[in-house]
């Protein structure tokens, strides 16, 4: 009879261990859901302010991310997805401003990524007023956030704003190199 009561006892222990874990697992999945329904306001809040910026004429966004069930995150291809869309989105420029802006946030939120680097292709069909701010973005980010901000660009895509935005006051010359057709960069022509 003691035995009985006792494998009595250690099941009843054990229900109330797995009604604790299936507890602790719908608390965790509300507060990741509450969490994330805020940092997802963030990024579509920033990314609608930048398109305004960027685009003050036709301002139409649509930002949203899926995040694919924590379970399955082994089996699934992409865990985040993000889905953003200007209503301009048809033109070389506006895809890859809109790539640009997803960097940004990615940069401007997440504490796992220390740098971002640009190559000049990303900034193909953008046009140089946009450039301009996407750059000013770039740096104010890289001085908030203390993260490094690499951009590798041709002078003639910012064109009349090359010059004040790569001045000394802007960003000093021991953070920028300019590479010309008889310069070197770790001693390799280009």
């Amino acid at each position: 009879m003691l035995a009985n009561q006792s494998v009595l006892e250690v099941d009843n222990i054990n229900r109330e261990i797995e009604l604790l874990k299936q507890n602790k697992t719908v608390l965790r999945e509300e507060l990741l859901n509450q969490n994330m329904e805020e940092t997802k306001k963030q990024f579509i809040d920033y990314s609608n302010d930048l398109v305004k910026k960027l685009y003050p004429e036709f301002f139409t966004s649509f930002f949203d991310i899926n995040i694919i069930d924590y379970n399955k995150i082994n089996t699934a291809k992409i865990p985040i997805n993000f889905n953003f869309r200007i209503n301009k989105d048809h033109s070389e420029g506006v895809r890859n401003v809109r790539n640009i802006i997803v960097d940004l946030i990615m940069l401007k939120y997440s504490k796992n990524i220390e740098f971002m680097a640009w190559d000049s292709s990303t900034f193909n069909g953008i046009d140089p007023n946009q450039l301009k701010i996407l750059f000013e973005e770039m740096i104010k980010i890289s001085r908030e956030q203390n993260k490094q901000v690499i951009i590798s660009f041709n002078s003639f895509q910012l064109g009349k704003y090359y010059e004040e935005m790569f001045n000394d006051d802007v960003i000093p010359s021991a953070n920028k190199l300019i590479l010309t057709h008889n310069s070197t960069l770790l001693n390799i022509e280009f």
